[in-house]
C-alpha cells in the first residue's frame, strides 16, 4: 500500500504510470537498467542518468563489481586496482553480494 501512496504523492501526471510504481527488489530490475543510466566514456568519465523511480545502489555497485572481474579476468587483485579499492574490501564486497570467484 505504501508504494500506491507514494506513486500518488510523487506523479505528476493525470495518471500513475508503470514507472511511478516502486514494486520492491524482486521487481526493481523491470525499471533500474544501470546499462543505460551508467554510462562510462573511454577516457573514464562518469555519466549517470539517474531515472525518476531511482536506481539501487547495490545493483550499481554489483555491476561494477562484475565488470572489473570481467577485466581482469577473475583475478581479485587486479579488479580491486580497477575500483581503486584494497583486495580485502573487494572481498568483502564480493561476499556481499554473493559472487564466488575461483
Amino acid at each position: 500500500m505504501r508504494e500506491l501512496e507514494r506513486a500518488v504523492l510523487l506523479c505528476r501526471k493525470d495518471a500513475i504510470l508503470l514507472e511511478d510504481l516502486a514494486l520492491g527488489k524482486q521487481d526493481s530490475d523491470l525499471f533500474t537498467n544501470t546499462e543505460t543510466a551508467l554510462q562510462i566514456d573511454p577516457v573514464g568519465n562518469i555519466e549517470i542518468n539517474l531515472p525518476p523511480w531511482g536506481l539501487a545502489l547495490d545493483d550499481v555497485e554489483r555491476r561494477l563489481i562484475l565488470a572489473a572481474l570481467e577485466q581482469s579476468q577473475g583475478n581479485v587483485s587486479a579488479a580491486a586496482q580497477l575500483l581503486h579499492i584494497s583486495r580485502d574490501t573487494l572481498r568483502y564486497r564480493l561476499k556481499k553480494h554473493n559472487l564466488d570467484v575461483d
